[in-house]
């Protein structure tokens, strides 16, 4: 899993924000909101969302808004997503 901050400012600033929050051991990965949307090949994009990404770069899997991937069913659909993505 690789968190990347969207149109949040620099990657020390997202650091600085990371560590006055307690949170360590992440990669610190920025984007800006116009650079993601021609990524991903649309103009309507919901923060937070979600990609799955294959091995090639390519996107098999989104989810808009934010997800409790820890939640009920939250591995299970990780594993059916992941299930698809063979071959």
């Amino acid at each position: 899993m690789v968190p990347v901050a969207v149109s949040s400012g620099s990657p020390e600033k997202v650091r600085a924000f990371l560590t006055q929050s307690g949170v360590s051991g992440l990669p610190v990965w920025t984007v800006e909101d116009a650079d993601l949307k021609a990524w991903v090949g649309t103009e309507q994009l919901a923060i937070p969302v979600t990609f799955l990404i294959d091995g090639d770069g390519r996107v098999r899997a989104s989810a808009s808004g934010p997800q409790d991937w820890s939640g009920a069913g939250g591995a299970e659909a990780l594993r059916k997503i992941f299930a698809g993505m063979r071959g």
